[in-house]
Order: C-alpha cells, then structure tokens, then sequence
C-alpha cells in the first residue's frame, strides 16, 4: 500500500492506520517490537502532529514502524513530510500588517504619532516571536539522527583490551552510555538491523566473526566489543559515526 501523494496530517494518518490493519498487526504489538510508545503512534495514525516529538524523531520512528508492516519507507517518509508541511502551515500565526487609514489628510500629528508607535510594537512582537521559534527549534533538534544529519566520519577508535572475561569474541556487543543511541548493523551481505538503545542499555548481535559494518547516532555515547577488542566513544558527542569492524586475521567458525 502506498501513502497518498499529497497528504494532509488527518489523510496520511489515515492511509497508515489502513496499512497497518491490512498487515494484521495490532497497535500494542507495533509498541512492543520497536519499543516506540503507544501515544506516538497514535499521534502518527490520527494525524496528531503537534503530539510527535520534535526534530527528527519523528522520521526515524516512522521509518521502524512501515519496516515493520513490511513497507517501502522511502514514499512513506516522504508523505510524512508533506503533512507535516501542511500542519505548520496550519498551526502559523496570521502575519499583522498595519494598515493606513484612506482620510490621511484629516488626522493630526498625534494620531499619526499613535500609528507609528503601534507599527514599531508589532514589529518587535514578530521579531520577538520569530528568534524564540527558531531558538525553539534548534534546542529540540537531536544531534543524532541518520536520516537528516550527514554524517561525518569519525576519527579511527582506540582500541583497548576487552575487560569481560569469558565473553565470545565472535559476538559483537554495544553497549548505550548516559544517552540513548540509535543504531544500524550490517553482519557480513545480511539486511541491515537497527535498534534505538535506551540509556544503559546493550545489544548482543552473534556476528559470527565476520565484517560488521555500523552506523552510531551518537558517537561519543556507545561502546563496542568484537572480536577480542573494546573500542570506547568511537567519535565525538552528537556526532553520526559509520565503523567497519574487519577481523584481521580472520576468526575460526564457530563449531
């Protein structure tokens, strides 16, 4: 099923939740395979923009929801973008423009004096209103996304000598510091997974040994351990990260 091609909030809300029950698959169980809470996807589904969390949040959680019904994401976050276009088109105030009065002959200085004072008022209010939305903005804005931030390459992590004794080299462990992290990981020619790890958090995948390639939301907030080697903050805080992780020499199978 595809998105509709010029959708508002109530119509792209609409197009997903049809999707989502063309696919069979419930509200609660979409909450608890992409851990993405209940009140954002309804926000997504009844077109409660003003209710999706701000920055590039919403794009991400939107990508791992149609993933999971089995979508095309490209067509569908596009379309989300366009409502949510249209939503804040909606949700903008009406510009105040002053406007001069036709019997400008018959007013005196006062009353012209009163005119300019209020044109320069509504002028400051705007400016005013103009820098808080856009200081608004830039606070909310999360610092590490892939979808909307380039990426920049990080410098070549340090390694250090595992710590945990008896782990399996050929499990690649990553572990979410004091910020969560979003993740994407590439074992060998397999799809892609990702994961979006809470604070404190960890994520076991059984690489096997082979060549891992990762992408890291927040560089300076997540550790690795693969194949015998720990790498600590592999980049910079806030930074999108991209890591190959290649076995030199190569490791036995697993038998």
């Amino acid at each position: 099923m595809m998105p509709p091609a010029k959708p508002g909030p109530r119509e792209f809300g609409e197009a997903l939740r049809r999707a989502r029950e063309e696919a069979g698959v419930s509200l609660e169980s979409v909450a608890e395979r992409t851990k993405i809470s209940r009140r954002v996807l309804q926000a997504f589904e009844t077109g409660a923009f003003e209710q999706l969390p701000s920055g590039a949040f919403p794009r991400l959680f939107l990508r791992q929801f149609v993933e999971l019904l089995g979508l095309e994401p490209g067509p569908w976050t596009q379309a989300f973008e366009a409502a949510r276009g249209v939503h804040e088109g909606e949700r903008r105030p009406a510009e105040v423009i002053p406007v001069e009065t036709v019997k400008r002959a018959r007013m005196g200085p006062w009353l012209w004096g009163l005119v300019l004072v209020a044109g320069a008022l509504v002028t400051v209010v705007l400016v005013e209103r103009h820098q808080d939305a856009r200081t608004a903005a830039a606070a909310a804005t999360p610092v590490a996304i892939l979808d909307v931030v380039a990426p920049t390459p990080a410098a070549t992590a340090t390694p250090t000598p595992a710590i945990e004794a008896g782990s399996n080299p050929n499990t690649l462990v990553i572990r979410a510091g004091q910020r969560s992290c979003w993740v994407q990981a590439r074992v060998g020619d397999e799809a892609p997974a990702s994961r979006l790890l809470a604070a404190g958090t960890r994520w076991e995948i059984p690489a096997g040994g082979r060549e891992v390639n990762l992408t890291l939301g927040d560089g300076g907030s997540v550790e690795l351990e693969y194949l015998g080697v720990r790498h600590t903050q592999p980049g910079r805080d806030g930074e999108v990260v991209h890591l190959r992780l290649t076995p030199t020499p190569p490791l036995a199978p697993e038998s």
